[in-house]
């Protein structure tokens, strides 16, 4: 290979790495996550009982820290709230959480709360 070869190959080599690096940059996994309705949806089964899902997200605070335990107790005491609220506004009265199954979403950022009654 002549010089002027090599000298032309070694010119390249930066913008080619740069390339590369701003290639693999854009191919990583993005972590802006889809965002998760919340409130309490109803679903009427169809042996006659009723299963209520309710989303909450955890605070903000929460999940600044990073802390999966403060993401899970502000989460879930806000589905609590909502499935509580849901209840009272249908005259059920207090919701037996014994029987409440709870579901931890993107890493404890949200939290669902299903019961069926």
């Amino acid at each position: 290979m002549s010089p002027f070869g090599r000298r032309a190959i070694r010119a390249c080599v930066p913008a080619l790495i740069l390339s590369l690096v701003v290639l693999s940059a854009n191919c990583r996994k993005s972590n802006v996550r889809e965002a998760i309705p919340t409130g309490v949806e109803v679903i009427e089964l169809e042996d006659g009982r009723t299963e209520f899902r309710s989303t909450a997200r955890a605070s903000q605070a929460a999940i600044d820290s990073g802390n999966f335990v403060k993401k899970q107790n502000t989460g879930c005491a806000a589905a609590r709230l909502l499935l509580d609220n849901e209840f009272r506004d249908r005259g059920f009265g207090m919701v037996d959480y014994s029987r409440a199954e709870f579901f931890m979403i993107y890493e404890a950022e949200y939290c669902r709360a299903v019961i069926i009654r």
